[in-house]
């Protein structure tokens, strides 16, 4: 967990969510900044959640970004994030993952169909029985 705000405060949030591994508090935008880039340039994905002006270039250099409150947010925090979540709520960010878990899935699930398909269908053709055009 990256945030500007105070650790007293930071640790409250953090033994709330519960498995948090790291917590960096009182930080500056630039140093968020320099932590997130850092991550990405170990090949680590990283979640940024973050709601106002000052968080704009982190949402941006993150691997995703997410913004929290449409109405709450500011304007460019919602522009540089790649995902704006309607409500204050971090559960929905659990939503979030789940369902791009199971839509992941689903993605490698038609293409394992489309190849096999495409092998079953290619057989023939090369074997001369049917048309290529028809496989």
């Amino acid at each position: 967990v990256l945030t500007g705000d105070r650790l007293a405060n930071a640790k409250l949030v953090v033994n709330a969510i519960g498995s948090i591994d790291s917590l960096w508090a009182d930080l500056k935008p630039e140093e968020k900044l320099a932590m997130i880039r850092s991550m990405s340039e170990d090949d680590r994905s990283v979640l940024y959640v973050g709601d106002g002006i000052n968080d704009a270039p982190a949402l941006a250099a993150a691997t995703a970004g997410a913004s929290m409150g449409l109405s709450g947010a500011s304007a460019s925090a919602v522009h540089a994030a790649d995902i704006v979540i309607m409500r204050q709520r971090l559960l929905d960010l659990e939503w979030f993952y789940r369902k791009s878990v199971a839509t992941q899935n689903i993605v490698k699930q038609n293409i394992a169909f489309a190849l096999c398909l495409m092998c079953f269908a290619a057989t023939p053709a090369i074997m001369g029985s049917i048309p290529l055009w028809l496989a």
